[in-house]
């Protein structure tokens, strides 16, 4: 009887999350289609240059350069493995964490911890900012001549194609980007 009961509790939940999936994962924000589907959150970025070294402990114990960096890193490190990933190699999957958070279109904070090849060094430069900002911006004009099938695992959501990969880069780089915006706001900037 206890195991009907969790059965039941687990499809009940999978069937929820898969309600929500359907009924919010057409309504990402941007169009993820065009090119362009991260210029907005790439003129936050520059934006937020000026104030790089704006730090506030009760939001995050990073700076916004850290922040900046990290969300860089991320589509700059996303793309290179899914240029060099096998396409064939691409297997969908059912994932309820992904689904939650292509759902919510939100990462929860202070959960997970960045693997170090996306975790910034400890000095962070404008120059360095501005040379991820740089190769970010190419690796986002030719995102889409990648195959369909490019894929790379994250280490909580699983393997992504392209266009997961896509979501996963702005839901990702919107999360930071709250999280500089609040540093600004408990800062009184």
């Amino acid at each position: 009887m206890k195991l009907l009961k969790t059965l039941f509790k687990v499809f009940l939940i999978t069937f929820v999350c898969l309600i929500v999936y359907m009924t919010y994962s057409c309504n990402t924000p941007g169009n993820l289609q065009s090119p362009s589907f991260l210029n907005e959150e790439i003129e936050e970025i520059v934006h937020l240059k000026s104030n790089r070294s704006i730090r506030n402990t009760e939001v995050s114990s990073a700076d916004i350069s850290w922040h900046l960096d990290h969300m860089l890193l991320v589509i700059n490190r996303i793309y290179e493995a899914l240029e060099k990933s096998d396409p064939n190699a691409y297997k969908a999957s059912f994932n309820v964490p992904r689904i939650m958070m292509f759902s919510f279109k939100s990462i929860p904070r202070g959960r997970a911890k960045s693997p170090d090849l996306v975790r910034p060094k400890d000095s962070i430069t404008l120059a360095i900012i501005e040379g991820h900002l740089k190769n970010a911006q190419l690796n986002l004009e030719k995102f889409d001549s990648l195959p369909e099938n490019s894929n790379f695992v994250h280490p909580f959501i699983g393997q992504l194609n392209r266009e997961q990969s896509k979501r996963f880069i702005k839901i990702h780089t919107q999360h930071h980007l709250k999280i500089c915006n609040d540093i600004l706001k408990a800062s009184g900037k």
